[in-house]
């Protein structure tokens, strides 16, 4: 693990919980099953579709070509059951415990796996409640009623569905193709999403087709937009210089792992359960008894920083009991002391 060098401005973004992530496969790196192997990625998710279903054949052709001669001599479901077995006896490596631990706009990934479905709903400390959305069939005003809630849009699927082939998991190109259809829904939400937040782009390959075609559309349909940051391992300067023209983003070398370790080094605990309210009602806030007019406005602006960037402390905060002894040792429990 490396410590990476992250914008102060996305540093920023980061601890209000106003960024958009979007995985891709190489998050998962490290991830392994019951018997120590490691999570299949790429090309390798392929060779095990051709050792199942073709004979190991087709060892050096790429996953969609593999996928598809499967899907031909056998069905798109046997397949897609195939690798719901794969996938499920899989966990999360250690480093994934620390994402649920800050806030995010929302998450997005190509991933049909659930390890990150599994290290939210495992990690007690989590700041957020993670809410998958697969097609556009589910419900999702209803879903994100709660103010803890967090988009997790699948954009090509998820094991949770693997009987479903009218909306599949997209391992074809014919289905990189079609990919949209019964999950339009969710490439608008991550287009609104990429249209008012940073996006950070976390596990892809340079060469990756869905990389290149997410952010291309992207570029094309959205003039103006928000900052967009692309994370990924051994890349050198003149990589970096290619991509960030052609892709117009800015490319930081490291792993996921690297950027959640320096995530953890940088933002403080007490910064990252904080609810950055864009609209709270002015009597929610704690000094609004303490104004001679009760039908006095508070500005939006201060209204934001009363909300946001301070914290008001008054008779009524919760606090838990300070042990003397811990506190003199150096806990840390905010205001209780006080």
């Amino acid at each position: 693990m490396n410590y990476m060098n992250i914008p102060p401005y996305l540093l920023d973004q980061i601890k209000r919980g106003q960024v958009v992530l979007c995985l891709g496969s190489g998050a998962n790196y490290g991830a392994r099953n019951s018997k120590g192997h490691e999570i299949p990625i790429g090309n390798k998710l392929g060779q095990l579709l051709d050792e199942k279903f073709l004979g190991g054949k087709y060892q050096n052709n790429s996953l969609d070509d593999i996928a598809l001669f499967a899907i031909t001599n056998s069905d798109a479901r046997s397949v897609q059951e195939y690798i719901k077995e794969i996938f499920e006896d899989y966990n999360s490596p250690t480093y994934h415990s620390l994402l649920p631990t800050f806030r995010w706009h929302s998450i997005v990934t190509t991933n049909y796996d659930t390890l990150i479905e599994n290290i939210y709903r495992n990690t007690k400390n989590r700041t957020q409640n993670l809410v998958p959305f697969i097609d556009d069939n589910d419900r999702i005003i209803e879903s994100l009623k709660d103010s803890n809630s967090i988009k997790y849009i699948k954009l090509h699927g998820c094991i949770t569905r693997y009987t479903d082939v009218g909306c599949p998991l997209i391992l074809t190109k014919d289905q990189y193709i079609n990919c949209k259809i019964g999950r339009k829904r969710l490439y608008n939400m991550f287009k609104d999403d990429a249209s008012e937040y940073p996006v950070i782009f976390i596990g892809q390959s340079l060469s990756d087709i869905d990389l290149r075609s997410l952010i291309g559309e992207l570029n094309n349909d959205l003039k103006s937009s928000p900052h967009r940051y692309l994370i990924i391992p051994d890349v050198d300067e003149l990589q970096i210089k290619a991509f960030e023209k052609s892709l117009n983003v800015t490319v930081l070398p490291g792993t996921f792992e690297d950027f959640l370790c320096t995530l953890d080094s940088n933002i403080p605990a007490a910064f990252r359960s904080l609810e950055f309210k864009e609209n709270p009602n002015d009597k929610d806030i704690p000094v609004f008894k303490f104004f001679k007019n009760v039908d006095q406005e508070i500005s939006p602006s201060l209204k934001n920083f009363l909300t946001n960037e301070v914290t008001i402390v008054h008779n009524n905060m919760k606090y838990e009991a300070v042990n003397p002894i811990k506190f003199y040792k150096g806990l840390d429990l905010g205001w209780s002391p006080i």
